[in-house]
């Protein structure tokens, strides 16, 4: 009865000060009722044995003990009054608390318009409504600290600012477009992925700390009052940036599958995991974040990292980057690391004694010293520029995969290379070679070869097939400069050295295709007045490459009919005194745009070009049709040459073909 008496000395004081705002009979017996505790009943069953006692024959009891007795009266009517006085204070701040709400808050329509979060309200398995009235009293209000609403098909999220003392709210996957939580002050863990909210204001959520607002539409995110913050998820939304300054505490962070091309977390040094793949990220600098255990952050521009200083790392993804280096310092702890994909040429694990699991494809490693990884289970390595490996160390390796590895060699004129010039490569251990004969620690290749393969005892009971290949080493183009007019071609020659070059596939790329387009074949066709940059690369990773610059002249139409004659009929620019006399021959009337095409034909230059007659139709297709030929007119026209019809009677039939009156109108030559 003591508790009751403070709970009506609390409610008349509150009745005093004017609240009577769920003040009912029913309500205090549900409050009083609510508020029992097993300490409570304990004190209870003291209060029944001190009953007892008091019930026996009394003893005497000298002044000592009489002024003992009324010193513990005294004390506890102290520790009365202070109790009455603290559940005065709370009683005072969850009436300030409920005053955001009405005493009864109908679960209807106006209230809570959707339809579904009504539903979810409504049904009394999920405890909301307690006793199933279809109203909100404030005491259930106050009873509600969690929400897990996910899957319900919400799409209006009103009436959540009733619930002022929730503590955890789940309302992923709906379909949410916003949400006002900013009455919801007391939340401290709020789950919202899978919707399509384009905004989330969480500054009056001072005490979150975990968040997940993955899978949204977000553009931006402001967790700067969120101080207490520890794990926040933030994927698969459209972030540019996060400002992370005020999260000290933060411990984990998963922002992959954003548009982020930086990330600050300088100030996060309880960060325990990093999860920020799938990004635009071109530097990472994690210093100061010490005690980091897991980095994930592939799928980025990153062209180096350190983690010198992480020692305390993992667990590592780094796959799908540019990265060139990666400093590992004294990572002792490192268990897994996984680099594909990127451009690295060195790996130096020697220091990564716990090291279990490596995945290192399609990089540009020539060499890999696993000695110093006696815990290695599984090695993925394929795809480098790998001679060979030495796995004796490895002991432990369960899982093995090392393919598509090409290591590049130079031989010497007379196609032989010295073996001994690869470090730590055992020539006892090769076997099964092709493509090539060897000699003691000399290879010499096939006439007719580009590679040699072999395979490589790699120890352990591991084998493996390499590939000895020889890389172009330079490329050179027929023309350095160029100068086309609008609507005429011309075919890049190159030249690749050594000849005996494994791959010999060129890539060709204009810088503006809207000057000057090229083909596969290295055909460049003027488009309009400009000067773009050819570029010829080669295919197997080399890096060699040459260019040629372009320019589109504005000639007159008559000078860019004969400016294609030239570059189609003897590939080659035209020379001003040439141009300046066939263009004028037509200007003047002389000749036809016909006669002066059959001209370039019958001229000693193309004569000494001795093309063979498949060549000279192929030759004719081009410049009288404009385009390739197909392979049934060519070998229609090739047979009769070749049944003894003459070039002449072949040219004259190329050059009354409607195409060519065709390219002759679009010229204006009409």
């Amino acid at each position: 009865m003591k508790k009751f008496g403070l709970l009506l000395a609390g409610i008349s004081l509150l009745i005093g000060n004017g609240y009577t705002g769920w003040i009912s009979g029913n309500q205090i017996a549900y409050a009083y009722a609510e508020e029992t505790t097993d300490t409570e009943q304990a004190d209870t069953e003291q209060a029944g044995a001190e009953t007892v006692a008091t019930e026996e024959p009394a003893v005497e009891e000298d002044d000592t003990e009489k002024l003992g007795t009324e010193g513990g009266a005294i004390e506890e009517s102290s520790e009365q009054e202070n109790s009455t006085a603290l559940f005065t204070e709370e009683l005072q701040t969850e009436a300030a608390d409920s005053r955001n709400a009405a005493s009864n808050i109908t679960i209807d329509a106006a209230h809570f318009p959707d339809a579904n979060f009504r539903t979810y309200i409504l049904d009394k398995e999920n405890g909301v409504d307690a006793n199933g009235d279809g109203i909100l009293s404030v005491l259930e209000i106050r009873n509600c600290k969690e929400l897990n609403i996910e899957k319900y098909g919400i799409q209006d999220l009103t009436g959540i600012e009733y619930f002022t003392y929730l503590k955890y709210l789940n309302v992923s996957k709906n379909a949410l477009t916003k949400i006002d939580i900013s009455k919801n002050s007391k939340l401290v863990d709020l789950k919202c992925t899978g919707n399509a909210l384009t905004a989330l204001n969480l500054k009056q959520n001072t005490n979150l700390e975990t968040l997940d607002c993955s899978q949204n539409q977000l553009t931006t995110l402001d967790v700067t009052k969120n101080e207490k913050l520890v794990d926040l998820k933030c994927t698969g939304n459209a972030l540019t940036a996060l400002t992370l300054t005020e999260n000290s505490e933060l411990e984990y962070l998963d922002c992959e599958g954003n548009k982020l091309s930086s990330l600050n977390v300088s100030g996060n040094k309880k960060l325990l995991y990093l999860i920020c793949g799938n990004n635009v990220i071109t530097t990472l600098d994690l210093q100061y974040n010490l005690k980091l255990e897991r980095l994930s952050c592939s799928l980025n521009r990153l062209a180096t990292l350190d983690l010198s200083r992480n020692t305390a790392l993992l667990y590592l993804e780094c796959e799908n980057n540019k990265l060139t280096t990666i400093g590992f310092g004294n990572l002792g702890k490192l268990q897994f690391l996984n680099c594909n994909g990127n451009r690295l040429k060195t790996l130096d694990l020697r220091k990564q004694t716990k090291l279990q699991y490596l995945y290192c494809d399609y990089n540009r490693l020539s060499a890999l010293d696993l000695t110093g990884n006696p815990e290695l289970a599984i090695l993925y390595c394929s795809n480098n520029a790998l001679p060979y490996l030495n796995l004796e160390k490895n002991t432990k390796l369960q899982d093995f995969r090392c393919e598509g590895n090409t290591y590049g060699i130079k031989p010497d004129s007379k196609r032989r290379y010295n073996l001994s010039k690869i470090a730590g490569l055992n020539i006892k251990k090769l076997s099964g070679i092709n493509g090539g004969t060897l000699s003691g620690s000399q290879v010499t290749m096939d006439k007719n070869a580009t590679q040699i393969t072999y395979t490589y005892d790699c120890g352990n009971k591991q084998s493996a097939s390499f590939t000895l290949t020889v890389p172009v080493s330079g490329i050179r183009l027929n023309q350095s400069n160029l100068k086309l007019q609008r609507e005429a071609t011309y075919t890049l020659k190159p030249t690749i050295t050594p000849s005996m070059a494994t791959n010999r596939k060129l890539k060709w790329t204009s810088s503006d295709s809207k000057i000057a387009t090229v083909t596969s074949s290295g055909r460049v066709k003027g488009l309009k007045a400009g000067s773009v940059v050819i570029t010829c690369q080669a295919m197997d990773g080399s890096g060699q490459k040459a260019t040629c610059r372009v320019t589109v002249d504005t000639y007159t139409h008559t000078e860019a009919f004969v400016a294609r004659l030239y570059t189609e009929a003897l590939n080659r620019q035209p020379d001003p005194a040439g141009l300046a006399y066939w263009t004028q021959e037509i200007q003047t009337g002389k000749r036809t745009p016909v006669a002066v095409a059959r001209e370039f034909f019958f001229s000693p230059e193309f004569k000494n070009k001795n093309l063979s007659r498949t060549e000279y139709v192929k030759v004719l297709y081009r410049t009288f049709m404009g385009r390739e030929y197909d392979k049934a007119g060519l070998d229609y026209w090739v047979k009769r040459l070749n049944s003894g019809d003459s070039r002449r009677n072949v040219l004259n039939a190329f050059a009354g073909c409607p195409e060519f009156q065709n390219i002759i109108k679009k010229f204006k030559l009409n």
